[in-house]
Order: structure tokens, then sequence, then C-alpha cells
């Protein structure tokens, strides 16, 4: 095999590689897309958990009654 048919060879494989990491680095992004959809939908399931827990708290303290303490150490998440 001459040195020309092993440059063409190298550069083709090359081209390959970089179709494929293009390719990969598009589903990385639409991944990433993804991901900060679900944390702005997590976010805003969060937000009415609160206010609901809000409404229930006003509720019970009207009639005299306290909501139980919730069991300390649960892991909270934090928004970035």
């Amino acid at each position: 095999m001459a040195i020309s048919d092993k440059l063409w060879n190298a550069i083709s494989r090359l081209i390959k590689v970089a179709d494929k990491l293009e390719g990969v680095s598009r589903d990385v992004a639409d991944l990433a897309g993804e991901v900060e959809l679900h944390e702005q939908q997590l976010h805003e399931v969060d937000r009415r958990l609160v206010r609901v827990e809000t409404v229930l708290d006003l509720a019970l303290a009207s009639r005299g009654q306290a909501l139980p303490a919730l069991p300390r150490g649960g892991r909270r998440r934090t928004r970035r």
C-alpha cells in the first residue's frame, strides 16, 4: 500500500470520526435542553407544593390545629 493510500484512509477515517462527534455533540445539547426543561418543571411543582402547604397551614391554624413537624434530615434540592 502506498503512502498516499494510507494518508487517504487516515483522512477519511478522521472525517468519519468528526461527523460522529458532531452527532454526539448535538445529542448532548438536546439532552442538556431537556434537563433544563425538567428542572424548570420541578421548580414549578415545588412552588405549587409550597402554596398548598401554606393554604393547609392557614386552614388548620384557623381551626386551632397545627401540622405535625416533618422529620429532619431529608435531602433538599437547591436551585442553581
